[in-house]
């Protein structure tokens, strides 16, 4: 895949406000597409995972700001799940190190990573 001529990024992550329908930011990612789902929280995080860094990804809502990221062991397709203990977020996400069709040949097992967050409700 080569990126559109004059284009400085593969894929991005944008946020709107469904209120006045304009676009709220933008966040580029330079060298991958986004390919994976992503997942909003009532703490206004939103989750992210899917680009070819296997970075899982944090980012404030309303400020685009990245307020954490984990490394995987592959792109996360699969939804996340984000809960809560004792006044504290956890967020859960399956990591796998195949595809199905490449099961057999699996160099590492599908792992569930669960991630507490510090991140805060943006003002």
């Amino acid at each position: 895949m080569t990126p559109a001529p004059n284009a400085d990024h593969f894929g991005e992550l944008q946020a709107w406000d469904p209120a006045t329908g304009k676009k709220v930011w933008q966040h580029d990612f330079k060298t991958s597409q986004l390919f994976g789902s992503v997942t909003a929280t009532a703490g206004d995080l939103i989750l992210v995972g899917g680009t070819n860094d296997r970075l899982f990804r944090i980012f404030h809502a309303k400020t685009e700001s990245c307020c954490g990221k984990q490394k995987t062991n592959s792109g996360i397709m699969a939804m996340r799940c984000s809960y809560e203990v004792d006044g504290t977020q956890y967020i859960a996400v399956q990591s796998a190190g195949a595809s199905t069709r490449n099961a057999s040949r699996m160099r590492w097992p599908a792992r569930l990573r669960v991630l507490r967050t510090t991140c805060r409700k943006a003002a």
